[in-house]
């Protein structure tokens, strides 16, 4: 028993079917890695000690599950399927050097590499499984920007062979490479159903740089480099931005045919698309950031007091990065296995600074 109200009826659809014919997901991987170490017996203090760690790994997972298509007939809009297979490879060096060493200073460096890829082998019926901006698709790598693109050729056509411009007097190539009606002022896009690879959003290199100098055994200084390369994010928040016009990007002129424009909104508000994906905010995310600094100074001297000795640590973290990306952080963006580098009003890692005092009693 129990209260209802009103007389209405509905029907409701699931969304996703179950399938009772799924088979298991199965992963097979392969590491080949070593360890080194060498201790030079030419130098007293430079270069003494070599540790160095190799992994390389080989990584075949197939009839990954996910949602697949399915005909309207079966009442719902898809069904849970074995629809992917992919293939990963990669490598992991990691490198301790002690670098020198002397009665007041020793100074130790370390070194890490790592080249991660994952490749998309095949999917369900050979289609692509597309996730908002991102494509799972046969023969690239997982999770790559996949969408509409300015047309940069006034004889640009469609994948039927169609050209994009029927009469291309009325446009023209501006200057940011893009075509553009030269009497509205807005940037032709391809059909919603022309969509291309905009970019990777996994970095083909990832590197770590790490410094330790030590002074009469009581200073220690130390900082760390991180270093991110060839990886691209999408940058939603700049998209938002161009909807509501408040981009600077609004500032900077654009020229074509000889002139230059004056209705910069236009222009770049054209290129908003109601927020669906388009190669104009793909961007470079590659970096190098100071990851670490971290300063230390040890008192081993307190006379008359309780105290053995004590450590003064001053550090900081994110305090320097080097970029190209439009955005407020290349690392503020979105780091799963699909969802990689995207960048949707993403709160940045913060600079900070710490103050740290320990005493030994």
């Amino acid at each position: 028993s129990g209260n209802f109200q009103g007389t209405g009826v509905y029907l409701a659809i699931p969304s996703t079917l179950n399938n009772p014919d799924l088979r298991v997901q199965v992963t097979n991987e392969l590491e080949i890695g070593t360890d080194l170490i060498i201790q030079p017996k030419y130098s007293s203090k430079w270069f003494t000690k070599f540790n160095l760690t190799y992994n390389y790994y080989k990584r075949e997972s197939n009839d990954i599950i996910d949602n697949a298509p399915s005909p309207l007939s079966s009442g719902a809009d898809g069904q849970v399927n074995n629809v992917i297979s992919l293939k990963s490879n990669g490598m992991e060096v990691s490198l301790d050097i002690a670098a020198y060493k002397s009665k007041n200073i020793t100074w130790n460096f370390g070194y890490r590499f790592s080249n991660p890829k994952t490749e998309v082998v095949s999917t369900y019926l050979g289609q692509p499984v597309i996730k908002g901006a991102y494509a799972i698709r046969q023969g690239t790598n997982l999770g790559v920007f996949w969408g509409q693109y300015a047309l940069n050729s006034l004889t640009a056509k469609t994948p039927s062979g169609t050209a994009y411009l029927a009469d291309p007097s009325g446009f023209a190539v501006d200057s940011y490479g893009n075509v553009v009606n030269k009497t509205s002022g807005k940037v032709v896009l391809s059909n919603s159903n022309d969509k291309v690879l905009m970019g990777d959003p996994n970095p083909t290199m990832i590197q770590n740089f790490i410094n330790t100098f030590t002074f009469n055994n009581k200073l220690t200084f130390s900082f760390q480099f991180d270093m991110f390369s060839g990886n691209k994010i999408y940058n939603e928040t700049k998209q938002w931005l161009y909807r509501d016009t408040r981009s600077n990007d609004f500032d900077k002129p654009v020229s074509w045919s000889g002139q230059t424009a004056g209705a910069y909104p236009v222009y770049y508000s054209s290129l908003y698309n109601s927020v669906n994906p388009v190669n104009w905010f793909v961007q470079d995310g590659s970096f190098v950031r100071l990851r670490d600094v971290s300063l230390s100074y040890i008192i081993t001297k307190f006379p008359g007091t309780i105290f053995k000795s004590g450590t003064i640590t001053v550090s900081g973290r994110n305090l320097w990065t080097k970029t190209n990306y439009q955005g407020l952080d290349p690392e503020a963006v979105t780091s799963g296995a699909v969802g990689r580098g995207y960048d949707s009003f993403s709160f940045p890692n913060l600079k900070s600074l710490q103050i740290g005092v320990n005493f030994t009693f």
